[in-house]
């Protein structure tokens, strides 16, 4: 089941925003059969007229105006709000009561009361319009994945999920940021994608991580003082 809350967090290709067409993919296949060794992909090259590359893509977009990843985010804006670079006044929003369900959720959940976590997990999934959770089918995977899916890029909410439940080290180190390469399809009019990284380096996130070091200098100023694990 695709989660419809997807739509609501992120610009796809061919989306319109504002009387405008959301153009993300970054290459033109003319061969018959797709060949990804056959695109073109070029900020001044067309085929048939048509640009090889969207001008929402990381080929041909400005950097502060194009994507990386294939997606452009959606949340947090309103197209009859529209205002320039910089200058929204609106306030951001710091905790709101989806998080506070999720909370609860989570909370009941690993106390073992199965009926209150599913009824507060339920309150944000019945407004997102997905299937419902009862006591019988609740899991801790599906508490996690819906803080992912509801909180996406608010404030770093994942990373600080991560080293919460410590799977962080599993998870983040040695990570490349993934994303979709469009590339439209000219005979058959539609697109494929490619799997592609969007960093050029991976991340580390090693055991010792999930805590700060106290530092020789302050264990110095006070000997009872006992440095974190693996520093």
């Amino acid at each position: 089941q695709k989660d419809p809350r997807l739509h609501a967090t992120v610009f796809f290709q061919g989306d319109t925003w504002i009387g405008n067409t959301i153009n993300t993919y970054e290459g033109i296949d003319p061969s018959i059969i797709p060949t990804p060794s056959a695109i073109i992909s070029s900020p001044t090259q067309s085929y048939n007229g048509m640009p090889s590359a969207g001008i929402d893509s990381r080929i041909a977009g400005s950097d502060d105006k194009s994507t990386n990843s294939g997606f452009l985010v959606k949340k947090f804006i309103m197209e009859e709000a529209f205002v320039g670079g910089g200058m929204s006044t609106t306030n951001w929003i710091a905790l709101r009561l989806a998080e506070m369900y999720l909370t609860r959720a989570e909370a009941e959940f690993e106390l073992g009361n199965l009926t209150p976590a599913a009824e507060a997990l339920n309150a944000t999934r019945q407004r997102a319009g997905i299937s419902l959770v009862t006591a019988a089918t609740i899991t801790r995977e599906k508490v996690r994945t819906e803080r992912r899916s509801e909180l996406s890029f608010e404030e770093g909410t994942r990373y600080w999920d991560l080293r919460r439940w410590r799977i962080a080290s599993d998870i983040l180190n040695a990570y490349r940021f993934q994303g979709l390469r469009i590339i439209y399809h000219y005979v058959s009019g539609k697109y494929y994608f490619l799997p592609m990284n969007c960093e050029s380096f991976s991340r580390t996130f090693n055991p010792e991580h999930y805590y700060n070091p106290i530092t020789n200098g302050r264990i110095s100023n006070n000997p009872d003082l006992v440095e974190n694990p693996l520093y």
